[in-house]
């Protein structure tokens, strides 16, 4: 059995040696065809598609932001005492002590 693997590694051997070096073909793929105005098309629409999903998407965090920061204005507001001529005290009258007299 080794006698046969080493007749037949031997043969193997001299077929490489005696035969050329052949290169493969390198094989080029043509497309005739080329992009379809249908190609174009879809691929404009699902551009555009994902644009406008993108959009909305930043628009409404950009709500959901504004209106966290519009209810944090207000309670400050709320807790901020008013001054100036037509401030409210806690009982609801006027702080100006002369308010009522013009």
């Amino acid at each position: 059995m080794k006698q046969k693997k080493k007749q037949m590694d031997f043969d193997k051997l001299k077929k490489e040696v005696e035969q050329p070096d052949v290169k493969p073909e390198i094989v080029r793929y043509e497309n005739h065809r080329g992009l379809t105005k249908e190609d174009l098309e879809k691929a404009q629409f699902d551009a555009i598609a994902k644009y406008e999903f993108l959009r909305k998407q930043r628009k409404a965090e950009k709500r959901e932001k504004e209106q966290l920061e519009l209810q944090k204005q207000e309670i400050i507001n709320k807790l901020k005492p008013q001054t100036g001529y037509r401030a409210m005290g806690n009982n609801g009258r006027y702080l100006n002590p002369y308010d009522s007299c013009y």
